[in-house]
């Protein structure tokens, strides 16, 4: 039991973890390689209302977060992943819940530009960052301004965490793209600065909070949204 809200249970010799919430059950495969306490207890990204909104979710490993934007009304949810073992939980996960037509998966990074990038496909669980390498297996690198134009997005939400991809993403993406969302909320790794002077300048009023000298969130609002 997380507190008298939330419990939990176990099933499949404990392979799925059952989270009773708001009188539904929630299943997750492969709930060892998530965070299901950010998402659901601790609130870590509930910084503004996903009400009927659509949802970039840029490391959605094992799809907790994205059926944590579903659970609190979002209307569709796109979320990337790279390592291919947290994708495959992740879409496990969402027919589980039965969310197959609000959550679409797709095995691939966020990048500034599509491009194509070899990984190695045994890493799993969170912290891992997409690193380059000359053997591997390939996988997308796909374009804010690419998901923008194919899901239509106008007054969407990103969520990011990336482990650095963050930086490339967000400053080298061009501003009419960064100004098609009303919130965007990035888990940075190695400083804020550079992230909250691209976005500061587009007119996105940002806040932060810090959980060490480099590590932290930000909170970025759109002000003409």
């Amino acid at each position: 039991m997380y507190n008298n809200q939330y419990k939990i249970s176990f099933e499949n010799n404990f392979n799925t973890l059952i989270l009773n919430i708001d009188n539904k059950k929630l299943y997750f495969d492969g709930w060892w390689l998530g965070d299901i306490w950010s998402c659901f207890i601790g609130n870590v990204y509930d910084k503004c209302s996903f009400q009927d909104k659509i949802i970039i979710d840029i490391g959605v490993n094992i799809g907790d977060t994205a059926i944590s934007f579903i659970h609190k009304g979002a209307k569709k949810v796109i979320g990337l992943e790279p390592f291919p073992i947290n994708y495959e939980f992740a879409k496990s996960n969402t027919l589980k819940n039965n969310m197959e037509d609000k959550i679409v998966n797709i095995l691939g990074g966020c990048s500034s530009e599509d491009s194509e990038i070899l990984i190695d496909p045994n890493l799993s669980g969170l912290g891992y960052q997409m690193e380059k390498m000359n053997n591997g297996k390939k996988i997308q690198q796909i374009s804010l301004k690419k998901l923008v134009n194919e899901f239509d997005i106008h007054k969407g939400v990103i969520k990011m965490n990336c482990e650095g991809c963050e930086y490339d993403t967000i400053i080298n993406t061009p501003n009419n793209i960064l100004e098609k969302f009303s919130h965007i909320i990035i888990q940075y790794h190695d400083g804020s600065n550079s992230l909250i002077e691209k976005l500061s300048n587009i007119g996105f009023e940002t806040r932060i909070e810090k959980y060490s000298e480099k590590k932290g969130q930000i909170v970025a609002e759109n002000n003409k949204n």
